[in-house]
């Protein structure tokens, strides 16, 4: 009887051992031949269940984006308003050892996807829903009367995630203590300068 092959188990151990190669090497420890070898493959048996390195890496962002959204949605079920956003911004600080590994394999996506339309949609689209729970929950702050009600909770949202974005690489650039600890200050202040009852010293001191 012909061995019955599981192909989407077969790609995921190929996203896993990608991940696992860009969490400890970066980019450039992602060649085909050790993706392969860490899969436990033949080089060429990648081209069975992927295209190329890009679809690879393509599918191991989105892996990596998807782990991320799950958690966010699970940290904040029955939550809203402020409360939510600030849950969501605490599960995704760069204090977090898996935040940083997630944020390795992400940063090394964008950076093969400068040029590149095709990858830059998908690293748009991987982190959409991040984007939607963030907005969302800040409306629901802004019917809460929790925010000033001129706030506009889809460039906030967007700027929320610019700034957390840009901490992870700053802390990819410069994971001393002072300095992850430095950037987590800086969001958990943004998120609490938005209550409109905080004090002004409070909020921008």
């Amino acid at each position: 009887m012909p061995k019955i092959i599981d192909h989407d188990q077969r790609r995921l151990e190929i996203v896993l051992a990608t991940k696992k190669l860009i969490v400890a090497g970066g980019f450039q420890a992602a060649t085909m031949r050790e993706i392969a070898t860490a899969a436990g493959y033949a080089n060429g048996a990648l081209k069975r269940y992927f295209d190329g390195k890009d679809e690879i890496l393509m599918a191991t962002s989105k892996y990596v984006a998807n782990q991320l959204v799950t958690r966010l949605e699970n940290a904040v079920e029955g939550r809203h308003g402020l409360d939510a956003v600030s849950l969501i911004f605490e599960q995704t600080m760069p204090d977090r050892p898996e935040n940083v590994d997630i944020a390795r394999v992400l940063i090394t996506f964008w950076e093969r996807s400068i040029g590149h339309p095709e990858l830059s949609h998908s690293f748009r689209q991987d982190l959409l829903p991040w984007r939607q729970l963030t907005e969302k929950s800040l409306e629901q702050a802004v019917v809460n009367g929790e925010v000033d009600s001129s706030l506009s909770p889809r460039v906030t949202a967007d700027e929320l995630l610019t700034q957390m974005v840009g901490a992870h690489v700053m802390v990819q650039l410069n994971p001393a203590e002072p300095n992850v600890l430095r950037q987590v200050e800086h969001i958990r202040r943004r998120i609490a300068g938005l209550r409109v009852n905080l004090p002004v010293d409070a909020r921008f001191n």
